[in-house]
């Protein structure tokens, strides 16, 4: 029994890792207008003179459109697959981040270019990505959503790095245009190549059509949406990520203003990146093995240690590593917990429009 169901493990790996792969790229370009806005606010408030509060108004645009659109989003992921959204909204989202680069010097045409931003972003959010692997991994769902989900910290460590590198060398509006050009050349072509999911596949081969077949199993989405698990899934994600977020999106800015360089706060906020990884990987081992719900207990309360170091020692280089690092953690566990516990307790049927 234990060889069968190790042999199943291994297969789906070897089976599909270039569906995870692919998947990977593309939960890492959704993140980049997050983690790159806060090396971008010192240049555009030099350049226009434009306020930190309403530089980062375009990024609450893009949250609250998300919020609104995302479910949508998923709802057709459930119904036609997400290969054809995925990869077109690759694209779109692409050229909607390296748009940022004509804003100014009105701030309204700040804000209405990331309104193309956030009409693009549910298009490559959590739930297309994570319904293709979800649709293949069944032993090892976690560990394969753990790798996916870990674009997000992929995109956190290189990001800030290079775009600080961009706009020192180049200029914020080539640095805009050079962080979606490097996203568009590393995703796109691979999703073209490997991504899609056992709905895609199942309009061509009837294998797949019995991995389609089982996708469908689960709850409605009336009736998930309406369930008392549901909704505790859904405040606990949206708490959490209101308090996480706020501080990644203001890491750098938060560092520099307790006493360290520009050069070596963006240093610090990649350490992030490695947090998250380092989170998603252990959490998604941990989920695949013990009680879901203790070990996402478990890992959100991690950014207790973040606030602790920063309000301890705010000008120590070593802490702030640590405690940047202990926040990539808590985004890894956020990020990772909901997608594993959407498919856990509500099937697959309706998993792109729950997750959203």
């Amino acid at each position: 029994m234990t060889m069968t169901g190790d042999t199943t493990a291994s297969s789906e790996w070897r089976a599909h890792w270039k569906v995870v792969l692919s998947a990977t790229g593309g939960i890492s370009l959704a993140s980049i207008s997050i983690y790159s806005l806060g090396t971008f606010i010192a240049p555009l408030q030099q350049e226009f003179g434009w306020s930190r509060t309403a530089i980062t108004t375009g990024l609450m645009i893009q949250s609250l459109t998300g919020a609104l659109l995302v479910p949508f989003v998923g709802a057709v992921v459930d119904r036609i697959g997400p290969r054809r959204i995925g990869i077109f909204g690759a694209i779109a989202f692409c050229c909607a981040v390296a748009a940022l680069s004509f804003a100014g010097p009105e701030i309204w045409t700040w804000w209405a270019l990331w309104v193309g931003v956030a009409l693009t972003g549910p298009i490559v959010s959590a739930p297309v990505w994570t319904s293709a692997v979800s649709s293949f991994f069944v032993k090892n769902r976690g560990t394969a959503l753990a790798v996916c989900l870990s674009g997000t910290s992929i995109a956190a460590a290189i990001v800030p790095i290079f775009a600080t590198t961009l706009i020192h060398e180049y200029g914020w509006r080539v640095a805009y245009r050079g962080v979606a050009g490097l996203w568009f050349v590393a995703v796109v072509p691979a999703l073209v190549l490997c991504f899609t999911s056992a709905r895609d596949r199942g309009r061509t081969t009837q294998q797949a059509a019995q991995h389609a077949a089982d996708s469908e199993t689960g709850t409605t989405m009336r009736e998930g949406l309406f369930s008392m698990q549901f909704a505790k899934i859904f405040l606990g994600t949206l708490i959490i990520s209101l308090a996480i977020m706020a501080n990644v999106v203001n890491l750098v800015p938060i560092l520099k203003a307790n006493g360290l360089t520009g050069e070596t706060a963006a240093m610090i906020a990649g350490l992030i990146g490695v947090g998250g990884i380092t989170g998603k990987l252990t959490i998604g081992y941990f989920l695949d093995r013990f009680d879901c719900t203790v070990v996402t207990a478990v890992g959100i309360l991690i950014p207790a240690i973040y606030s602790a170091l920063l309000l301890s020692c705010p000008q120590s280089v070593t802490a702030s590593a640590i405690a940047v690092f202990a926040l990539g953690l808590s985004l890894g566990a956020m990020l990772q917990a909901p997608a594993f516990l959407t498919a856990r307790f509500f099937g697959l049927r309706s998993f792109g429009f729950l997750l959203a």
